[in-house]
């Protein structure tokens, strides 16, 4: 990470893009990946609700964000990433991982129940 003091300009320098949300999130807890402000919204809005970014055009995640359109293109590179596209599958492959997820638990609870009803 890069810091220009003279105008504010945090620069991510990352040795690669974030493989998924896990990574990305441990990134910005551990302080490697600090975020301008608008970029930050941006990512704080992802993090609460991936779906946003997940599937939505790069004009309405920034009326979702309270940002311009250009931050919002401006992110991928900030992330070490080519395009929005990319960043918007690395929310999809998210939301996926916790639909897989999901759906094994409730597969569990189903099972669960299904022995407990067959013990009575």
């Amino acid at each position: 990470m890069v810091v220009s003091r003279s105008i504010g300009v945090v620069e991510s320098r990352l040795d690669h893009a974030p493989r998924d949300i896990v990574e990305l999130r441990a990134l910005i807890l551990s302080r490697k990946l600090v975020f301008p402000p608008q970029l930050q919204r941006i990512v704080e809005v992802g993090l609460v609700r991936p779906d946003v970014i997940a599937f939505g055009t790069s004009a309405s995640i920034a009326r979702e964000c309270g940002v311009a359109t250009t931050t919002v293109q401006r992110l991928p590179r900030f992330l070490g990433m080519r395009s929005v596209k990319q960043v918007k599958g690395l929310f999809q492959s998210h939301l996926a991982m916790l639909r897989s997820l999901n759906s094994g638990i409730m597969l569990s609870i189903a099972s669960t129940v299904n022995d407990a009803n067959g013990a009575l």
